[in-house]
């Protein structure tokens, strides 16, 4: 089994609305040594199609080769406590943090994994970008 660089790391609380769309970017990267470890923070959000958290996850997964551990808090603990839930499950050399309501730029992953493979960095950011939804 290839070793995981990178795991991905997303805290969930209220934006199953939006988790989808940021999962898909996740699987849309040029990187393939990688995990995704999603924390559900005991989410009392759904889907307009009424989907949970866990069944974004479940259909996500059906679809997609990335391996996602999925954990779910027993309750409500707060994003500290989740990020940190995260990280101790990760698997990866480098861990990557992005929210569930984010979506990546096409090639960012292995863009900021080159970057911290060539300057031997501990720690790498890239740039971000806001969005208006409201008007697409």
């Amino acid at each position: 089994m290839k070793e995981i660089q990178i795991s991905v790391c997303i805290p969930v609380y209220n934006t199953e609305k939006y988790l989808e769309r940021c999962l898909q970017s996740v699987a849309e990267q040029n990187f393939e040594s990688l995990e995704i470890v999603l924390v559900d923070d005991c989410s009392p959000g759904q889907t307009e199609e009424g989907l949970n958290c866990k069944k974004i996850v479940k259909n996500f997964s059906r679809k997609n080769k990335i391996p996602v551990n999925y954990i779910r808090n027993s309750k409500n603990l707060g994003i500290l406590e989740t990020r940190r839930i995260a990280i101790i499950n990760a698997k990866g050399k480098y861990v990557f943090f992005v929210d569930s309501d984010d979506v990546l730029f096409e090639n960012s992953l292995s863009t900021l994994y080159q970057t911290a493979v060539s300057e031997d960095a501990d720690i790498v950011q890239g740039n971000v970008e806001n969005y208006n939804l409201k008007n697409n």
